[in-house]
C-alpha cells in the first residue's frame, strides 16, 4: 500500500470537499429547477459559477498532490 505523505492527505480531502460543495451547488439548482419549472438568473450565475469551479478543479488534482509532496 501507498504511503501518502500528510500534506498529500490534507491536499487529496481538500479537492473532495470541493467536489463536494460543487455537487451541492447543483443539487440545489436541480431542486430549485424541478419545484419552479424554470431557473432564475441567479440558478443560471450560480450554474455558470459552478461549471467553472469544476473545469478549474478538473485539472488541479496532480498539481495539489505535486506542491504538497514538496512541503
Amino acid at each position: 500500500m501507498c504511503q501518502l505523505s500528510p500534506p498529500t492527505v490534507a491536499a487529496i480531502r481538500d479537492i473532495g470537499a470541493q467536489v463536494r460543495r460543487i455537487g451541492v451547488n447543483v443539487n440545489r439548482i436541480a431542486h430549485n429547477v424541478n419545484r419552479e419549472m424554470h431557473a432564475s438568473e441567479r440558478d443560471e450565475a450560480t450554474a455558470a459559477r459552478t461549471v467553472w469551479q469544476r473545469r478549474k478543479l478538473i485539472g488541479r488534482p496532480e498539481v495539489i498532490i505535486t506542491q504538497a509532496d514538496r512541503k
